[in-house]
């Protein structure tokens, strides 16, 4: 058996491709491709990453999250084995009168597992694979796009205003246009000096004065 695992290590291992290790997988044992066994398929998935880890190798994404879903499979498909046995424990049962006992509901039994082929797993597998993928994506996506607009959280409003301050004073301080302070002239660069700037107007600092609808912002400090 360990010359056997060697074997599929040694031939499997550099492709790195999950649907070429389930494929290897089940033709080394001898599985069925229409019948699948799902809880000899994940043990013998589980024995190729730990051989992953003996080895050293980086063990991909993917293949944690393919593991993940054979082990829940395996669970259920476990439990309702347990769920037959019992049944079949009870239906052998030796009978007795209940004629005067109140019956109760019985518990809502599991639907029995179909047949499960190899391309029915790998189609349910990558159609679960892209669904978390994207999600992923989506996730750190957002995540960007507000830390582009807010910038970093180890700078803070007060440091902005500060730095935006001084530049007006650099600047002379009178007449300022707002539009000497952006560069370059994108949304970013816009949002991120026009916030401070409007805390530093309210704070009373300095005076804004936009003489016509959406023209220049001209900006002068106040004497204190």
């Amino acid at each position: 058996m360990e010359d056997e695992n060697n074997k599929i290590i040694n031939e499997i291992i550099i492709s790195y491709d999950w649907e070429e290790v389930l494929n290897y997988i089940v033709f080394s044992e001898n599985m069925d491709p229409l019948n699948i066994d799902l809880i000899k398929l994940t043990n013998a998935f589980m024995s190729y990453l730990q051989r992953l880890k003996d080895f050293d190798f980086r063990i991909p994404g993917r293949f944690i999250l393919i593991a993940a879903i054979l082990l829940r499979m395996k669970m259920e498909l476990l439990l309702e084995k347990e769920e037959k046995k019992e049944r079949k424990r009870v239906e052998e049962a030796p009978k007795i009168d209940i004629s005067n006992i109140k019956l109760l509901e019985p518990p809502m039994a599991r639907k029995p597992t179909r047949t499960l082929t190899l391309h029915d797993l790998v189609s349910s597998l990558k159609k679960t694979i892209t669904f978390k993928e994207r999600k992923y994506e989506k996730k750190v996506l957002m995540k960007r796009k507000v830390k582009n607009l807010i910038g970093t959280p180890a700078e803070t409003i007060e440091m902005k205003m500060e730095k935006i301050y001084k530049k007006i004073v650099d600047l002379g301080g009178q007449r300022i246009k707002f539009s000497s302070l952006v560069n370059p002239w994108t949304r970013k660069e816009i949002v991120d000096k026009f916030l401070p700037l409007l805390h530093l107007s309210f704070a009373g600092k300095v005076d804004c004065d936009q003489p016509e609808m959406f023209g220049e912002i001209y900006i002068s400090v106040k004497e204190i």
